[in-house]
C-alpha cells in the first residue's frame, strides 16, 4: 500500500524549460546593454548551459571576466539577480499537478526530492504556491547532502528525514537516468512522468525501467485509487 508519494520539482510539477530561458535571455540582455565587451549573441550559450545554482555567486564570476572594478560587478550582480527572480517569478504550476495534489494532500504524506539550491528551490515553492502542501522537514535538494540525484545520499536522506518505508512510497519524476535510477536503487515505486520534453526517454537497462509510466498527473490518480 503506498502511504507515501515524493515529487521532483523542476519539469514534473512546473514547465522549467521555458521560464528558465526567459530569464537568461532578461539577464544577459541587461549585461550586454550595461557593461562593454558582454553580447547577447556571442555569450549566451556559455550563458544558458551554465550552471547557476547559487545565483547570485555565478553573476560575481561572470562579470569578473569582463570588468575588475568590485563596486561595478556587486551592483549589477544584485540588478541582474533581480532580474532573475521576476522572471522566474512567472513559473507556472502544470495544471494536472494542482489536480493531484488537491487530491492527494491529508491522504498521503508529501515530500519533495529535487537538484537545486535550497533558498532557489525554496523560493520556486513559493512562487508556485505550493508551501502548504509540503511539510518543511519533507524537503530535500542536493544542496543538502552535496550530490545530485541519482547519489544513494539524496535518497537515503529523505529516508531518514520523513521514517519511510520505501516500499510505500512513490516517487514521480521526468528524468530516467536521476529520477528512475535513484528511486530505483532506493526501492521506491518509481513513476516515469513523460510529457512533451521528457528527458532521457529512451529506456535501456532494467535499472532505468520505472514502475509505471504516466503522461499527466491524471493517469496517476488511476493508478492509486
Amino acid at each position: 500500500m503506498i502511504r507515501n508519494i515524493l515529487f521532483d520539482l523542476d519539469e514534473t510539477l512546473y514547465n522549467d524549460q521555458d521560464v528558465k530561458a526567459q530569464a537568461d535571455v532578461d539577464v544577459l540582455s541587461y549585461f550586454s546593454d550595461n557593461i562593454d565587451g558582454i553580447s547577447l549573441t556571442e555569450h549566451y550559450q556559455l550563458y544558458k548551459d551554465s550552471d547557476k545554482e547559487l545565483v547570485f555567486d555565478w553573476f560575481i564570476n561572470f562579470l569578473s571576466n569582463f570588468t575588475n572594478k568590485d563596486s561595478e560587478i556587486k551592483e549589477h550582480a544584485e540588478n541582474a539577480e533581480s532580474i532573475y527572480w521576476k522572471s522566474l517569478s512567472n513559473i507556472k504550476l502544470y495544471p494536472d499537478a494542482l489536480v493531484f495534489l488537491n487530491a492527494v494532500s491529508g491522504k498521503f504524506e508529501l515530500g519533495i526530492l529535487s537538484d537545486g539550491s535550497r533558498n532557489k528551490q525554496l523560493k520556486k515553492l513559493d512562487f508556485l504556491g505550493l508551501e502548504s502542501f509540503f511539510n518543511s522537514e519533507n524537503l530535500v535538494f542536493s544542496e543538502d547532502v552535496g550530490e545530485k540525484k541519482p547519489s544513494k545520499l539524496m535518497f537515503d536522506k529523505i529516508i531518514e528525514k520523513m521514517n519511510l518505508n520505501p516500499a510505500e512510497t512513490l516517487y514521480i519524476g521526468d528524468r530516467v537516468d536521476r529520477d528512475i535510477v535513484g528511486g530505483n536503487q532506493a526501492g521506491f515505486v518509481t513513476v516515469l512522468l513523460r510529457r512533451n520534453r521528457s528527458f532521457n526517454v529512451s529506456i535501456i537497462n532494467e535499472e532505468e525501467k520505472p514502475t509505471y509510466e504516466i503522461t499527466n498527473f491524471f493517469d496517476l490518480l488511476r493508478i492509486i485509487e
